[in-house]
């Protein structure tokens, strides 16, 4: 079925309301609608397709999807709808948990976005992602699952087994990593769907573009950094951060002191640190400064050798010039020489 004629089926909705399911597509009133919509896979609107293939990309590149939401074109509205359960179908499909993780925290991020604009949602939110908040309390269980750990039970006031909600952002912040952890729950379990779906999720893999990702900000400006001559151990670093998954001191002192000698400018390296759990912005240049030798004794720290690597664990899928190199940094430099060297040839 086409946007068109679900749009005259559909005009019983105003725009609002349609609007209202482009900004929180896992609400309940969102999925009534999609159910009445009776989307097909095996034959959906091409536009839905292309729509949601970008919003996984958008995701994962950007670190944020932005559905569009203003229009006041039904049609426009009722394919942003119905892109975001098969963007969760394509994510799923890569195979690949950074394109997952990425995509799942970029929704969530959206959703944040939203709801910090319109808190008086949140609570009827929770309840249609399975938590039901009564009178500002919370079951315990969920906000030690969901809470943001700033907001952690040390400052909590707990009654009967709930927790209270006490600030406007610590509800939104719940709800959103909510959102993030039922997006991720969603696109782990096995999907049954046409085998057309397998092939574009293919594609959203090969085109990702990863230097994007890693600098979270689409008009940053690396320098003269490539980060696709970077050695597979600080490849795997920099997609655990930008994954958004907890970071340990010794992988995030690696990852910073090895960006700080690739000569990474201060910002780009705060940028791919972003994601990461409880950061703080003010925290991370100051720590980056720190290594740089900018703050403090004035040192500047140098990254593990691949000895050290290897002993905490963080040497990872080595290729075949890393057997002939001692340290992440020769690796780095010899690939870059490489690539000036293939570039001045190309170019007498």
């Amino acid at each position: 079925m086409r946007i068109t004629s679900l749009a005259r089926c559909f005009r019983i909705f105003d725009i609002n309301r349609l609007s209202y399911c482009v900004r929180y597509p896992f609400s309940s009133r969102t999925k009534d609608m999609v159910k009445l919509l009776k989307f097909d896979l095996e034959s959906p609107d091409p536009l839905v397709v292309e729509r949601a293939k970008q919003r996984v990309i958008d995701g994962v590149e950007r670190n944020l999807v932005e559905p569009e939401t203003q229009s006041r074109n039904d049609k426009i509205l009722i394919r942003e709808m119905l892109a975001f359960p098969l963007a969760k179908i394509l994510a799923s499909l890569s195979g690949d948990s950074f394109v997952k993780r990425r995509y799942a925290r970029a929704e969530a991020n959206a959703l944040r976005r939203f709801l910090e604009k319109e808190p008086q949602f949140a609570s009827q939110l929770s309840a249609d992602l399975g938590v039901p908040i009564t009178e500002g309390f919370v079951p315990f269980v969920a906000y030690a699952n969901a809470a943001p750990e700033q907001y952690k039970l040390v400052n909590a006031e707990l009654d009967s087994g709930r927790v209270r909600l006490r600030r406007q952002e610590t509800l939104v912040e719940f709800v959103a990593e909510l959102f993030r952890q039922r997006i991720e729950e969603d696109i782990a379990k096995p999907m049954k769907v046409p085998k057309r779906y397998t092939s574009i999720a293919a594609e959203i893999k090969g085109e990702v573009n990863r230097d994007k990702a890693y600098s979270s900000v689409k008009e940053m400006n690396l320098g003269p950094v490539t980060t696709s001559e970077f050695p597979p151990c600080i490849t795997a670093l920099i997609e655990l951060a930008q994954s958004g998954a907890p970071m340990a001191h010794q992988p995030r002192f690696t990852l910073s002191t090895f960006l700080i000698n690739a000569n990474m400018p201060i910002d780009p390296i705060i940028e791919i640190f972003r994601p990461t759990p409880n950061f703080n912005e003010n925290k991370t240049r100051y720590y980056i400064e720190y290594s740089m030798g900018k703050k403090g004794s004035g040192t500047k720290y140098s990254a593990p050798s691949c000895e050290k690597m290897k002993f905490y664990g963080t040497c990872v899928n080595p290729d075949a010039l890393c057997g002939r190199i001692k340290h992440p940094l020769s690796y780095y430099i010899v690939k870059m020489r490489s690539k000036k060297q293939a570039g001045d040839k190309s170019g007498a």
